[in-house]
């Protein structure tokens, strides 16, 4: 693409998923991108501010200290995303709706905005959520969202200003931990 004085834009696409089953056909879609399969999110080593852009769709699944994992993906993948970074969430609407996972959110983007998907493809009745991170986290998280408008709100994807090199596993996931 170009950018704003006619330059050109270039783009790395990384991605983190634990299914060893989806590497090929990853790696067929996207076969210039990065991928750190099968990886957890949280055993990997990952440049903070890399990424202007981050498309999360945790599971669905309470963690194992009774909060929700798909807020324990966010608070992890929050560092990742650069300053007026946009992130995009997939998560159960009523996940969407519970006062931890609005307050991390309100903490630390802005622009807030919720829309659902097809009826056809809301199996779990997943919404996805957007933002922009917000140069600093606010003090004070809000649980009452004033969500701006998703169809009037536009969500420019700025350059990373980290070249975002450190993008490695530092871990095992539970099949290869079984497998040693």
């Amino acid at each position: 693409g170009a950018g704003d004085r006619g330059s050109a834009v270039t783009s790395r696409r990384q991605g983190v998923g634990p299914d060893p089953a989806r590497v090929d056909g990853l790696r067929q879609r996207l076969p210039s991108a990065g991928v750190l399969l099968p990886a957890s999110i949280f055993q990997t080593r990952i440049a903070h501010g890399s990424f202007s852009l981050v498309f999360c769709n945790p599971p669905f699944d309470d963690s194992y200290d009774g909060s929700r994992m798909e807020t324990e993906f966010l608070e992890a993948v929050t560092p990742l995303v650069s300053e007026r970074g946009v992130i995009v969430m997939v998560v159960p609407e009523h996940v969407s709706a519970t006062p931890e996972f609005r307050a991390a959110m309100d903490r630390e983007f802005y622009d807030l905005a919720q829309g659902a998907f097809p009826e056809e493809h809301r199996k779990y009745g997943e919404v996805f959520v957007l933002g922009i991170r917000r140069p600093e986290p606010k003090q004070t998280a809000s649980t009452a969202w004033r969500p701006a408008d998703l169809w009037r709100t536009r969500f420019a994807i700025p350059p990373s200003k980290v070249p975002g090199k450190r993008f490695t596993n530092s871990g095992y996931t539970d099949a290869e931990l079984l497998a040693a």
